[in-house]
C-alpha cells in the first residue's frame, strides 16, 4: 500500500472510531461500572475515623470528598426527622410518649439518603458511578491500580448496574453472572449486610435510588436488599474494600443510642 493511501486508511478508521465512540455514548444508556468520585460519609466528632480515611486515601487527591455524618444522637424525637421519611419507624411507648428505640440507625439512614440526594444534584453523565464509604473500612493499597482485584472484576459486571457493593458482610444470596460478580436477590431477611462500600451509578439516583428511600423501611442495608428486585444490584465477591474490625467494633454512627 502506498504511504498515501495508508495514511489515507489509518485517517479513515480515526474519524470512523471517533463517530462511532460519539453515537455510543449518545445512544447507549450503559457503560461498565466505574469509579469517578469518592465519598466518605464520617461523624463530626470522629475526627480520628476521618484521619484514618484521609490518610488511607491521599493519593486519590480531587477524587476523595468528605460527606458530614447524621449524629443521632442530637435527635431528640420524631417529629425532628419526620420530613426526611422516618416518621414512626423505630418508635415505642414509654412512660407514655414515644421514643426512637435506636438513634444510630436512623441517624444512619439519614446520612446516606443525605448523600444520594447531594449526588444526585450533581452535573454528572448517567453513567458516572459515585463510591460511597463508611469510614470504618480498609481502602487496599492497589485500590484503583488498574491492577487491582476491583479494577479486575468491574469489567465483569453487566452494563445495566444500578448498585455495585464492593463488600458485604451476609453470606451472599445472589445469582452469579460472572466471575467475582453475583446479582443480589431480595431476601427480606433483617441482617447486617452493610453499606461501608457501594458504588451508585447517577443515572438510577432520580429514577429508581432516591424514588424508592423516599421513607425509611429499615436499616439502610436491609432497605437496599429489599430493592433488590426493583434495581440491579452487583456484588464482589470475594468483596474487594472490606471493613477494619477495629473500628467497625466501635461504630460512632450505628450503635444504639449512640
Amino acid at each position: 500500500m502506498k504511504p498515501q493511501k495508508l495514511y489515507n486508511f489509518i485517517l479513515w478508521l480515526m474519524v470512523t472510531g471517533l463517530i462511532g465512540f460519539f453515537f455510543y455514548r449518545m445512544f447507549s444508556p450503559f457503560s461498565p461500572a466505574r469509579i469517578d468520585d469518592i465519598w466518605i460519609i464520617n461523624l463530626d466528632r470522629a475526627p480520628d475515623r476521618w484521619a484514618h480515611m484521609r490518610d488511607t486515601t491521599i493519593r486519590f487527591g480531587d477524587m476523595i470528598h468528605r460527606f458530614p455524618a447524621m449524629d443521632g444522637k442530637t435527635i431528640t424525637d420524631r417529629d425532628q426527622v419526620h420530613n426526611e421519611g422516618v416518621g414512626y419507624y423505630l418508635t415505642t411507648l414509654q412512660n407514655k410518649r414515644e421514643e426512637i428505640i435506636n438513634k444510630g440507625v436512623v441517624g444512619c439512614w439519614l446520612s446516606h439518603k443525605r448523600l444520594l440526594q447531594h449526588l444526585a444534584t450533581l452535573d454528572c453523565q448517567n453513567d458516572y458511578g459515585h463510591l460511597v464509604l463508611e469510614d470504618d473500612v480498609n481502602v487496599p493499597e492497589d485500590f484503583l491500580s488498574g491492577t487491582d482485584v476491583w479494577s479486575k472484576v468491574s469489567k465483569n459486571i453487566p452494563g445495566d448496574w444500578d448498585m455495585v457493593f464492593l463488600g458485604i458482610k451476609k453470606p451472599i444470596i445472589g445469582t452469579t453472572v460472572a466471575p467475582g460478580v453475583k446479582k443480589m436477590k431480595t431476601t427480606y431477611n433483617k441482617g447486617n449486610w452493610g453499606a461501608h462500600a457501594y458504588l451508585v451509578r447517577h443515572g438510577a439516583l432520580k429514577t429508581k435510588i432516591l424514588p424508592s428511600i423516599k421513607r425509611m423501611t429499615d436499616e439502610i442495608d436491609v432497605h437496599y436488599d429489599m430493592m433488590a428486585d426493583h434495581w440491579n444490584i452487583y456484588i464482589c465477591d470475594p468483596p474487594t474494600v472490606r471493613y477494619n474490625d477495629k473500628l467497625a467494633a466501635k461504630s460512632s454512627i450505628n450503635n444504639v443510642n449512640v
